[in-house]
């Protein structure tokens, strides 16, 4: 049986304090423009024109645009946040690894045994890495799991830290 989304659950308090973080940090680094919750941004483009989007709509846009939007050098970037709550392993859900690909796309990953830790992933890097790991069934949902230890310095093309990812933009 598929569980559903409980906003209350420890798991979605710290995961929507990370985006948070995150959200907050991009927006106050000096080289983004155009910063926001990609949620609230559809939430507010359905108002605005009049035919608002279910909670369901916005879920599957945040599947596949992730949950923070910025501008940098005239394009458009979006980031999906992973906070993994494990000591050990994290699981990915497999609909987003599929729909959360693209070149302007990027993973940030935290670790609550590091909670300052930041590692943005290119995507199509993510999604290729993954998919050499066993696909599994959780509550109905397929998921990859992944060792917290390899989510970083490990992977070549992750920047560590916000500001190596914004060197990444500097031009």
């Amino acid at each position: 049986m598929k569980r559903k989304y409980n906003p209350t659950s420890a798991r979605s308090i710290a995961g929507k304090s990370f985006q948070d973080s995150v959200l907050n940090e991009l927006a106050n680094s000096g080289i983004f423009t155009n910063v926001e919750d990609f949620r609230e941004k559809k939430r507010h483009e359905g108002i605005e024109s009049g035919k608002p989007y279910t909670e369901l709509e916005l879920s599957i846009f945040e599947k596949t645009w992730g949950d923070i939007t910025f501008e940098v050098n005239g394009e458009r970037h979006y980031v999906e946040c992973c906070f993994a709550m494990g000591d050990f392993t994290t699981s990915m859900c497999e609909i987003k690894r599929n729909r959360f690909l693209g070149d302007n796309k990027w993973y940030c990953y935290g670790k609550r045994t590091d909670p300052s830790a930041r590692v943005f992933i290119p995507s199509r890097v993510w999604h290729d890495y993954m998919g050499r790991l066993e696909l599994s069934n959780k509550n109905g949902w397929g998921h990859r799991t992944v060792q917290i230890k390899y989510i970083g310095e490990n992977i070549r093309a992750a920047m560590i830290g916000q500001k190596n990812f914004e060197n990444m933009f500097r031009k």
